[in-house]
């Protein structure tokens, strides 16, 4: 109603309608589920057994862990609904918590005196004690890829030092006949890493058909990161090619003619 003209018994009434008036603030998950194709704001609930009308919409929030699913929320004044067993407060401040921490405690108990105040933790270490187990678990996981590196690195410089031994022969003829030695060293570095190339093709399809399963430890990227998958590949060809060259360098140091010699004498 409008105010010009209205007496204050009903300027009165009307604002105590309004004050009464239940309202609510949904979340965007309950706005998904329920109002797929219509707009929530203005729509009225039935929330024990009292209508109350949505006023707002906010974002999903992550209460407890960053890997729980969304879920469905209805927000509602404190003054409309059970008093809450426990209530979070939230603060920005530009200073430490120890700083805020006099002045929140003052502030709390002039409006409610003698409320206790307890388990104080900033955000950065709420994230962190949330997030603690899957970060052992990627650090586990971390570390069993950094054997995995380190057995691909052995294994691949024993395969290149034992094929190197045997084309040996091979090797002296090429330097006799005025092969570059650069260009033997590279001949015996792409034969050792072909396996690895077979290797890293099968392990990226392994890699993308189990990837569903890492989607609860992974926050910001996807199971099938494009950069993630393409770095892995390129580190591994790196160290491969690595592990190869020095067997190959040394098998081309030889004397070309005590090996064809030597290998005459058979």
């Amino acid at each position: 109603m409008k105010a010009e003209g209205a007496t204050p018994a009903q300027v009165a009434e009307t604002l105590a309608e309004l004050k009464a008036q239940r309202v609510a603030v949904i979340n965007e998950e309950l706005a998904r589920r329920f109002f797929p194709d219509l707009e929530p704001l203005g729509r009225v609930l039935l929330l024990d057994g009292k209508e109350t009308r949505i006023v707002g919409v906010v974002e999903n929030l992550k209460h407890e862990s960053l890997a729980a699913a969304d879920a469905a929320e209805i927000y509602v004044p404190v003054q409309q609904g059970q008093p809450p067993e426990r209530v979070f407060l939230a603060v920005r401040s530009q200073l430490g918590w120890q700083a805020v921490l006099p002045a929140l405690r003052t502030a709390v108990w002039e409006v409610v005196p003698d409320q206790p105040l307890y388990s104080f933790q900033t955000l950065e270490d709420r994230l962190l004690s949330s997030l603690a187990p899957r970060r052992f678990n990627s650090q586990l996981f971390s570390a069993a890829a950094c054997v995995a590196l380190v057995l691909v690195l052995l294994g691949t410089y024993g395969l290149v030092s034992y094929a190197s031994r045997q084309r040996l022969p091979e090797v002296a003829i090429r330097i006799a006949l005025g092969g570059r030695r650069a260009d033997v060293i590279r001949l015996l570095v792409l034969s050792g890493m072909a396996s690895v190339a077979a290797g890293v093709v099968v392990g990226l399809a392994v890699a993308v058909a189990v990837a569903h399963t890492l989607r609860a430890m992974l926050f910001g990227i996807g199971p099938t990161d494009p950069g993630i998958l393409l770095a892995v590949p390129l580190l591994l060809a790196a160290a491969a090619a690595l592990a190869s060259y020095f067997p190959a360098r040394r098998a081309t140091a030889v004397d070309p003619a005590a090996i064809l010699l030597r290998d005459g004498q058979r």
